[in-house]
């Protein structure tokens, strides 16, 4: 379909194949918001600075999956703000900042760079694919309780257990939309032999995912978020979906009138970033 056709095409394009000297693949599409040419920048600044990945072993890879995308508009401000393109805007600025200030001690790729939507599988995949250390999912997301606010870092807490008020809104507000897209079977992922090695795997990858969403969170104490928010545990399908250690970042909530004003600031994003 042209969706998996544009995501190939995302995906070739971080990972250039040296041989093909083609050109870059064109969607067709217009902008679908006002973000869209400042993610359009953001993507080409990026590609630009990103050569072949070298071979596992090497530089720690970190993939930088922005959430939602195509007819997965996530969360919407009062303003018409939507989280898919914060999320994508974010995506895009923070792995062009990773990728200048690690230089070669860290390979970052994407699992979306444009408008396409993604089902859970197909980020599983583009994690294997490019063989993550981790996973760092970008969101914004939309709640009930409008006072939520604040960066708030969650690490993988199978059944909710302990998960905070912030955890538990936005796992009760993601998990919603994480099934909408299908999604298609993983080969090797059914079976009982299968099952045991995914059950030893999930152990080691929770308590990963929870060391690096608190390493994380101890480094975020500037930008427009400062002092608001935290890091816990929070039962969210795309953390359980992954198969490498994975943190989800919920960039603010667009639900709450002064964190959707700080994302709809250029500015205030990319200081984010």
């Amino acid at each position: 379909s042209d969706t998996h056709t544009r995501m190939l095409a995302d995906i070739l394009a971080q990972r250039p194949i040296p041989e093909a000297g083609g050109h870059e693949a064109k969607s067709g599409r217009r902008p679908s918001s006002r973000l869209g040419k400042t993610a359009q920048a953001e993507r080409e600044a990026f590609l630009a600075a990103t050569g072949v990945p070298p071979g596992r072993g090497g530089p720690m890879r970190v993939v930088i999956d922005a959430g939602h995308g195509g007819p997965d508009a996530g969360g919407i401000s009062a303003s018409g703000l939507r989280e898919k393109d914060v999320a994508l805007d974010l995506a895009l600025q923070t792995a062009r900042e990773l990728q200048a200030a690690m230089g070669g001690k860290a390979s970052v790729f994407l699992t979306r760079m444009s408008d396409v939507p993604l089902s859970l599988e197909a980020r599983a995949v583009c994690a294997d694919l490019y063989a993550a250390d981790v996973v760092v999912s970008l969101h914004a997301p939309f709640v009930a309780d409008a006072g939520m606010s604040g960066l708030h870092v969650f690490h993988y807490a199978p059944g909710g257990g302990g998960q905070g008020d912030a955890a538990r809104a936005a796992a009760a507000f993601e998990n919603r939309l994480a099934r909408a897209l299908p999604g298609f079977p993983r080969a090797g992922w059914d079976g009982l032999e299968a099952g045991l090695v995914r059950s030893g795997a999930a152990t080691w990858r929770v308590e990963q995912g929870a060391r690096m969403a608190a390493a994380l969170w101890r480094q975020l104490g500037q930008g427009p978020f400062a002092g608001k928010g935290g890091e816990g545990g929070a039962d969210l399908t795309i953390l359980s979906a992954m198969p490498t250690p994975a943190v989800f970042v919920a960039a603010g909530f667009l639900s709450n009138p002064a964190d959707a004003a700080i994302l709809e600031d250029a500015a205030r994003r990319r200081e984010l970033a």
